[in-house]
This record gives structure tokens, C-alpha cells and sequence, in this order.
């Protein structure tokens, strides 16, 4: 006969894949329908700068960095090269967006930058620009980044390179 209850003996299958353990921890960036747009064009805490560049006024929409994160280049080196560029290649041009990625999107999917063909990005309140947009997200430095996992191709080395900005 047994001694008595044993809270322990009560479940054998807590904690394993019998009872759903595991069965819904994907990794992968939350896509809240609430929410408005693709996670790449819904920014947090932002500032909005115009700029004239190749004889337009352009949006320059800067999103707040952690830390340790820097964007490539400045308002400034950009609107330098876009003068370079003829303006006929980015005439529809409605906005570039320098955004800080979440830190699962940092993990998930590492970009230097994407060209959205289009986007609505910024609040009513702030101003807005609804179309395609170029945008650069903000690195880490120090963060090592494995070639491996950017191409497949099997002459890379899969050998640490860092990001140097």
C-alpha cells in the first residue's frame, strides 16, 4: 500500500513534448495585425528632418538608437550621394528611413538596408510620406556577423568578420 500522496508523482509529463513543451517557441519577428504596415516601416520613437537634395525637399525620417548601435553614414554623407546620383533614377523617391532593428530582427534577419517600393511611413502628427523608400538600419559594431549565413556559396570562409562602419 502507498504511504501517500506524492505531489511530484502527479504529472510525469510536465515540461516534455507529450504535454506541448516546445511546440510554440518559433523564432521569428511577431506580425501583430493590429498593427499598421510591415514591421520594417512601423518606427518608435522618431525625429523628422527635411533636407533639399538634387532640387526637392526630402524626409528624412531618424529613428532613436540603442546604445550601441550607429547608423553607416549621416543625413548628410546621404543627401551627398543621392546628389551624385541623376535625379531622374530616384525621382519618386518619397522618403529615406534610418531605423534602429529590434533585436530579434537583428538575429533573424541581419540587413544593411532594404529599397521598399512602397511604404507609409511617420505618424499624421509628425508628417507623413506614403511610397517607396530607401531604408538603412542602424548596426552594431562589435556585434560579428558569419559570412556563412548571408550567401551559400561554398568558396566563403566561414571564418568571424566583423562589421567595420
Amino acid at each position: 500500500m502507498r504511504a501517500g500522496l506524492n505531489p511530484t508523482r502527479r504529472n510525469r509529463s510536465i515540461g516534455t513534448a507529450k504535454q506541448g513543451h516546445g511546440q510554440d517557441n518559433e523564432l521569428r519577428i511577431a506580425d501583430p495585425r493590429s498593427a499598421s504596415g510591415i514591421y520594417w516601416s512601423r518606427l518608435g520613437s522618431y525625429r523628422m528632418i527635411r533636407r533639399f537634395c538634387a532640387g526637392r525637399d526630402l524626409p528624412f525620417f531618424v529613428e532613436n538608437t540603442r546604445t550601441e548601435c550607429v547608423h553607416a553614414c549621416s543625413i548628410a554623407d546621404l543627401t551627398t550621394m543621392l546628389d551624385l546620383v541623376p535625379s531622374e533614377h530616384y525621382a519618386t523617391l518619397a522618403a529615406v528611413v534610418l531605423r534602429q532593428p529590434k533585436r530579434k530582427e537583428g538575429v533573424i534577419q541581419p540587413v544593411w538596408g532594404r529599397m521598399i517600393y512602397w511604404a507609409d511611413v511617420g505618424r499624421p502628427q509628425d508628417g507623413t510620406a506614403s511610397g517607396p523608400a530607401i531604408v538603412l538600419e542602424a548596426l552594431d559594431p562589435s556585434r560579428i556577423h558569419w559570412r556563412s549565413k548571408c550567401r551559400k556559396q561554398s568558396n566563403w570562409s566561414d571564418s568571424p568578420k566583423t562589421v567595420t562602419v
